[in-house]
């Protein structure tokens, strides 16, 4: 809780500073990055507008005595974000970072729920669902980054170390569909749900604090950067809501493993221009959580009443994300 409250702290303090600086490049068209820097006392300041596109995919496993029972497979196929940044150079050794990320609109996704009736067969139950809403997506990523050699001379590579905590926040609606299953036989029944029920839906909320190395090489005007994390200090929550049969779920994550790793190059446009430096930049970044096991907390509520029933290791999740990002920054 602690680390929670201090990253909002620090971006509540980090958005302050963008709100002041974003009035100064308002011209600057709202799909790409602007950045504007200040020099005062030593520090720089510089805070960022960003735009970027998710797809992934996250996994919702049910286990019975460490089997698989149930599989949700849920995907991202198209979720558009925007963001605002600040970064405060404290000096040539330590730099603050922070970035916060909405969805612009609700984005797109598909889901499969696979069941088996008995571990080690083929599936039983079958339905997929292709009417799949991400009503929900933020990122809040904080860091701070360590740079021991930027105090030597101009060096066309920079490497420096990162310690940094990243929230990641996604929610799932599907509705419809159609499915396969095993009532009296082997997959002997079919059918479709009513078009644009709310069936099932599913939230994912992660926390993590990571470390990493961030490198850079320059040449002309361009720059290629690389940046790698990690942690196995992966928490959260999973939730999950079956609408039609009132039961929902819920799993608190613990100790999960997490790596990061991003692409970026960028291209400076200085000479275009004769008051400021602008840089064309364009970044992938793919993250991916691995499954974690939890216990798992099942609500049904029938008729006015409410039975709640705790199952050991009977939960799992996992997620994996790709970004790609364009960004236009801008130096005064």
């Amino acid at each position: 809780m602690n680390r929670y409250v201090s990253a909002v702290v620090l971006v509540v303090g980090l958005v302050l500073l963008s709100e002041r600086a974003v009035g100064q490049a308002a011209d600057v068209v709202a799909d790409q990055t602007s950045e504007v820097e200040m020099q005062s006392g030593g520090m720089t300041f510089s805070v960022r507008a960003q735009i970027g596109t998710i797809s992934g995919e996250a996994n919702e496993w049910v286990y019975d005595g460490g089997e698989v029972l149930s599989q949700l497979i849920w995907e991202i196929e198209s979720l558009t974000m925007i963001g605002v940044g600040a970064t405060v150079e404290l000096n040539k050794w330590f730099t603050l970072q922070g970035d916060l990320w909405g969805m612009a609109a609700e984005g797109s996704g598909g889901m499969d729920d696979y069941d088996w009736l008995s571990s080690g067969m083929d599936w039983t139950d079958w339905s997929h669902h292709e009417d799949v809403d991400v009503t929900l997506g933020s990122i809040v990523d904080l860091s701070v980054e360590v740079s021991p050699f930027r105090a030597l001379d101009d060096h066309p590579v920079s490497v420096c170390g990162v310690l940094g905590h990243r929230m990641e926040n996604y929610e799932w609606e599907a509705r419809g569909g159609t499915y396969v299953y095993s009532e009296g036989g082997f997959r002997d029944s079919s059918g479709s749900f009513t078009d644009g029920e709310l069936g099932i839906s599913y939230e994912q909320s992660l926390h993590v604090t990571y470390v990493g190395v961030i490198a850079s090489y320059a040449w002309e005007n361009f720059d290629f950067g690389f940046r790698l994390i990690g942690s196995p200090f992966v928490y959260g929550d999973a939730d999950d809501q079956h609408h039609m049969r009132d039961l929902e779920t819920h799993a608190s994550l613990e100790n999960g493993d997490m790596y990061s790793v991003g692409l970026s190059m960028s291209y400076h446009l200085s000479e275009f221009f004769k008051d400021r430096q602008i840089v064309l930049s364009g970044s992938v970044v793919y993250t991916e959580y691995d499954t974690i096991t939890a216990d798992s907390t099942y609500t049904w509520n029938d008729g006015g009443s409410t039975t709640e029933i705790t199952y050991n290791d009977s939960e799992g999740a996992d997620l994996e994300t790709t970004m790609a990002l364009l960004a236009l920054s801008v130096t005064f």
